[in-house]
């Protein structure tokens, strides 16, 4: 049962009486021209009635189905469904074997990325005219994977290797698996400094 609500020393309508106005098709009177807030909720109770009236439909199947395909897309799940990586071993961080000069090791660089079951061994060697580029992965339906490096998509091979090149070598890359995504954290190509 609700309560009777009061302004000033007039009390306001009660929720059945709200309820009769909203069925009679008659002009305001008495406490309803008087108050503007019991007039409000009888015309969104006459503007959004459903009493008598007959149910909503049953949406069609085609446009449920259509609705959870927006959701499946959306960029929110995509975000849940990535995976951070973590190098695991970084060759230009490890220090020179005695005798080798800075030089040569500079034009090659290996990095190895661990993501939850899956792992990533990515080599990279400098050449005149660029970069080349051999990653390969392994876990769990690697060989379906899709490697994106900028907007280069290069599909794995049967042996869930990726091979590529590039002007520049590659600062973000990620690794899509079925509705997983593999992210690798950001690559710096500026070789550290030996002390």
């Amino acid at each position: 049962m609700m309560k009777q609500r009061r302004s000033g020393t007039e009390r306001h309508l009660t929720r059945k009486e709200l309820l009769s106005a909203a069925r009679e098709e008659q002009a305001p009177t008495g406490h309803l021209s008087r108050c503007a807030e019991c007039l409000e909720s009888v015309s969104l109770l006459r503007s959004f009635q459903m009493a008598g009236r007959t149910p909503l439909p049953e949406p069609p199947k085609a446009w449920i189905d259509r609705a959870a395909k927006i959701s499946e897309s959306s960029w929110r799940s995509r975000i849940l469904a990535q995976v951070k990586g973590v190098i695991t071993f970084d060759s230009w961080l490890q220090p020179f074997p005695v005798g080798v000069r800075g030089q040569a090791s500079s034009i090659e660089r290996r990095v190895c990325c661990e993501a939850g079951p899956y792992l990533v061994d990515l080599r990279a060697e400098k050449h005149s005219d660029g970069w080349r580029m051999v990653a390969q992965l392994s876990g769990e339906n690697a060989e379906t994977a899709r490697l994106i490096d900028g907007s280069q998509i290069i599909p794995a091979d049967r042996d869930a290797i990726f091979q590529w090149s590039a002007t520049r070598p590659p600062s973000t890359l990620s690794i899509e698996i079925g509705d997983k995504s593999i992210l690798f954290p950001k690559l710096s190509w500026k070789r550290p400094r030996k002390t």
